[in-house]
């Protein structure tokens, strides 16, 4: 116990004079005043590295750089003015970089990139494709394939709303419930129009494929992930059902290239994911572009069919 208690003794003593030399170092300039603060803290058991952005920019390590993105990301910024702040970016292009509201481009196009990358590696399966033809293999559960669709549908309420980062503060709640409406209306649009080309393409009179409906949802969902905040409900409609064009575009190209892709993963992600990113250059109007971005509403930050120009468009592009 008493050597316990000399142990315990050194040390506070060992500590205090630890604080006393770095005090003393400040008082002759040896250390720079936010280093002091830092080691002073430390040694005191005070957490002081929550610090302003000033001296954040004077020190920029990684550590400092990746706390200050998320110690930025409050209720007015949002997480993009912080990561856009720290890579320099000045704003972005044209003030606000790419609209991608939820991450069209950098979730689904990636996604279905890397989809179609391994259905090419893997090769088709035995049999698909014999003597010129491509022969039919309809997946075996019709009820999984539904279960799994609603089940991505329902998760894009969390995807797509939720990436207002915010529902409290002025204005969130009308975006995530605008952003809400158009996904569930470009949803519903990509499932009814692929029904409809799926059953056109067919041939065959009555007979609606079920799993090209849910991969028209699911195109749908995808189509309106960049624009669901700056668009209308009556755009979102058209956003959903050119999207299930673009999923049949993809889906008839990678048959005719002979790419075997089991569960259609790339032309529902990469090709309606393409579409999707053009979308808001297109159909992004002034109010909806303030309310999401804080864009004025006199300049030219708008979709082609209200007024903008081809600048929007070429960022999207």
């Amino acid at each position: 116990r008493r050597r316990g208690l000399t142990l315990k003794q050194r040390g506070q003593t060992l500590k205090q004079r630890d604080v006393a030399s770095a005090s003393s170092s400040a008082a002759t300039g040896s250390l720079s005043g936010l280093k002091l603060k830092q080691r002073v803290g430390e040694l005191q058991g005070v957490q002081t590295w929550r610090h302003p952005k000033s001296e954040l920019e004077q020190y920029p390590t990684p550590p400092d750089i990746a706390a200050h993105m998320l110690l930025a990301a409050d209720a007015e910024d949002g997480l993009e003015d912080a990561l856009v702040a720290d890579l320099g970016c000045g704003g972005g292009v044209l003030g606000i970089g790419v609209v991608d509201f939820a991450g069209c481009g950098v979730v689904h196009m990636v996604g279905g990139a890397a989809a179609l990358a391994g259905a090419t590696g893997l090769g088709p399966r035995t049999g698909r494709f014999e003597a010129g033809k491509v022969n039919p293999m309809p997946g075996h559960n019709a009820s999984l394939v539904v279960l799994g669709t609603f089940i991505l549908w329902f998760g894009w309420y969390g995807f797509n709303p939720g990436s207002t980062l915010g529902i409290t503060a002025s204005g969130y709640a009308f975006v995530a419930a605008k952003t809400a409406t158009t996904t569930t209306l470009s949803a519903a649009s990509g499932a009814v129009t692929n029904l409809i080309i799926a059953l056109r393409l067919s041939g065959a009179e009555h007979v609606y494929d079920l799993e090209e409906t849910c991969n028209g949802a699911l195109a749908g969902l995808v189509g309106i992930t960049s624009a669901c905040s700056v668009v209308d409900p009556w755009a979102s409609l058209l956003i959903g059902a050119i999207a299930a064009f673009a999923y049949q575009g993809g889906r008839v190209l990678l048959l005719r290239l002979k790419i075997d892709d089991v569960v259609n993963a790339a032309p529902v992600h990469l090709f309606a994911g393409m579409w999707g990113l053009l979308a808001p250059a297109f159909f992004a109007s002034p109010q909806n572009m303030a309310n999401a971005y804080g864009v004025a509403k006199s300049t030219m930050l708008r979709g082609i069919f209200y007024g903008g120009n081809a600048k929007m468009l070429g960022m999207q592009l």
